[in-house]
């Protein structure tokens, strides 16, 4: 086994600075995984709210659920695991086979510098672009800044030329090949396995065409979809800029086609915007009011699951609606659902929603009523399994 020595005492080397470093990328490797569970169970689990959700402007559900939240068809919290075991990786290699206590610190000063570099990027999108701040994430910038300042003080401390050494640092990698290469190897194919292979299931799963169900309107004039008698029948309250809401929608399209001839789906809504819904203290959702008197106005000319299914549709990060592209994708023409807009069959269609949602104390969406019983995020298990 090789072990690189320089001509400084062996005695001058404490193993101490590296264990540190090592400990704190475990802590970034720890927070990196509970973000990229996180991100999973936000994108695949109905009605899945983390610790960390705590309003609209801290909230990491809400950070997860942006695609700036992935970069390059990966995950960034996957990418922060790479990087933080990177990082305890060249920390192991100086503490077990550098003798100097001079080797590394270049290398692990420049990879540190990125690490900083890219919190602030991301710092900058959450509170500017995303308007949303993740306590963890912005955990684990403080934690890049603690690791930066510390490598850069042990740096300065052992006075490690910047150009000099970090060209030692790569002869020091080359003496210790047989531990360095097969490290770095399987970090370079486990990264291309990602960017090649990682499941994409933040994407919007394939459409099921509502036209391969039975449709109608109840006495009371609620759309509905499904098996007109069915033996389970759901009543949704949703919202059109809820992220949650639209994954149930695709959840729900599922158990659709899974029961055909058993289920019934009738659709209500309660946006928690201020604009119409007087429950709400502070708009959540803005611009849902405006949405859900499209989705009703359409219900007037019978497209009323097209436009539901282009307004789940659309991509959630564009700030702006276009009502034209909207009747468009519903199959509709934009000049014939404008003077619906302000009517007050439609309007009061809203009404009615938002005031029966109040009385049974729904205060979150996706709600669900099945048999007088309200169910907020999520149904129960129990009635899906009773179907089968």
């Amino acid at each position: 086994m090789h072990v690189y020595r320089t001509t400084a005492p062996r005695w001058s080397f404490s193993p101490t600075p590296w264990l540190l470093v090592i400990l704190m990328a475990a802590a970034g490797i720890g927070a990196s995984v509970y973000l990229a569970y996180l991100h999973y169970a936000v994108h695949t689990m109905i009605g899945f709210s983390s610790f960390c959700a705590y309003s609209k402007a801290v909230n990491c559900d809400t950070v997860a659920q942006s695609g700036y939240s992935v970069f390059l068809g990966v995950p960034v919290a996957v990418w922060g695991i790479f990087g933080y075991g990177f990082l305890g990786f060249l920390a192991f290699l100086g503490m077990l086979y550098d003798h100097s206590g001079r080797r590394i610190w270049v290398t692990v000063y420049v990879l540190t510098a990125l690490f900083v570099l890219v919190s602030v990027s991301l710092a900058a999108v959450s509170t500017f672009l995303i308007r949303s701040k993740c306590v963890i994430c912005f955990g684990t910038y403080a934690l890049n800044l603690l690791v930066f300042f510390f490598v850069m003080a042990m740096r300065s401390r052992r006075r490690v030329l910047f150009r000099h050494g970090f060209l030692e640092d790569l002869r020091f990698l080359r003496r210790v090949a047989r531990v360095s290469r097969p490290g770095l190897l399987a970090f370079a194919i486990t990264a291309a396995a990602c960017l090649a292979f990682y499941p994409t299931y933040w994407e919007v799963p394939s459409a099921i065409s509502f036209s391969h169900f039975q449709q109608g309107v109840t006495e009371d004039g609620y759309p509905w979809i499904g098996a007109e008698n069915a033996k389970l029948t759901i009543v949704e309250f949703t919202d059109y800029q809820c992220f949650y809401c639209r994954k149930a929608h695709f959840f729900l399209k599922g158990i659709l086609a899974d029961h055909p001839d058993s289920v019934k789906l009738i659709v209500r809504h309660y946006p928690l915007d201020r604009n119409c819904n007087p429950k709400v203290e502070e708009s959540i959702h803005s611009g849902g009011c405006d949405l859900a008197v499209w989705a009703l106005a359409a219900l007037r000319l019978g497209r009323f699951w097209e436009m539901h299914e282009a307004l789940f549709g659309r991509d959630l990060e564009k700030t702006e609606v276009s009502l034209r592209e909207m009747a468009q994708a519903a199959g509709l023409r934009f000049e014939e659902l404008i003077p619906l807009l302000s009517e007050s069959e439609v309007l009061n269609h809203l009404s009615r929603d938002i005031l029966f949602g109040a009385r049974l104390g729904i205060d979150a969406t996706p709600a669900y009523v099945v048999n007088g019983k309200v169910y907020l995020g999520n149904l129960d298990p129990q009635l899906l399994k009773e179907l089968e």
